[in-house]
């Protein structure tokens, strides 16, 4: 359903897609538990017209992640006082797209952190 939702060069509803994939990745590293199922499903319902989004969820889908993604995923994991920086580094990314990856990002761990 978030599938080309909203303005931009990646939409709103693709960036928190990627968001969900990049969480999987880091669920399945931190738990040792197999999302790749769910990755593959989440991946083939969101491919669209749009190669370049296309590219983007397909880099989240394997775990792959912007430098701004990095530092914020390395505040979060080992350096407290960065996180706030890093936080805003990362929603300064486009007009939506770094506050709609790190949502998608967080209700995706919300979910599948277990």
């Amino acid at each position: 359903m978030m599938k080309g939702i909203g303005p931009g060069l990646t939409p709103g509803g693709d960036d928190f897609i990627s968001g969900m994939l990049i969480a999987l990745n880091l669920c399945s590293a931190i738990t040792k538990t197999d999302f790749s199922v769910t990755i593959s499903k989440i991946m083939n319902a969101a491919r669209g017209e749009n190669l370049f989004t296309n590219s983007f969820l397909e880099c989240a889908a394997r775990g792959q992640v912007s430098e701004k993604f990095k530092q914020f995923l390395r505040s979060l994991l080992s350096s407290p006082e960065e996180i706030q920086p890093a936080t805003n580094q990362l929603l300064a990314v486009g007009a939506t797209s770094g506050a709609d990856q790190a949502t998608g990002f967080f209700i995706g761990m919300k979910r599948f952190f277990v």
